[in-house]
């Protein structure tokens, strides 16, 4: 996946098919996709373009999943994760805005919160989800 002769349309192509159906045997090469996302990640910071629709169907993707696949990912790529999507947040992107602070939530620390709130939408339905997942961000505080 993270092979330089894949495109990236063609990359967030799978990523959007897994959304579908993830395969309990594919589930585990969802590191690879991170590592994907992890090199994209200045253009998609950057950019409304293909990098950020990856990323954000990468995050979708995730998200989807979540209870299956979050505890399971190692714990270097969760820190890969924690990084990709806290550097996301304030992406030009607003879809892959939201995917970053949506998952930060499941893999994020406390002091994550203050990101969420630095870049929190002016619509008032998208800063009303930042500020809640800014609020679950922070009730962690003083757990493990």
């Amino acid at each position: 996946m993270s092979s330089p002769l894949v495109s990236v349309k063609d990359k967030t192509r799978v990523v959007t098919v897994l959304d579908a159906d993830l395969p309990a045997d594919l589930a585990s090469t969802l590191p690879s996709f991170i590592s994907v996302a992890s090199a994209l990640l200045e253009e998609a910071a950057s950019q409304d373009g293909e990098a950020a629709y990856y990323c954000d169907r990468l995050f979708t993707l995730l998200l989807l999943y979540k209870e299956r696949v979050l505890p399971s990912i190692p714990d270097d790529t969760r820190a890969e994760l924690r990084t990709l999507a806290r550097s996301l947040v304030p992406a030009v992107s607003p879809n892959c805005s939201f995917g970053a602070a949506a998952l930060l939530e499941f893999v994020g620390q406390p002091e994550d919160a203050a990101i969420i709130e630095a870049h929190r939408p002016e619509d008032s339905v998208g800063a009303e989800s930042f500020d809640a997942i800014a609020r679950a961000l922070r009730s962690r505080q003083g757990q493990p």
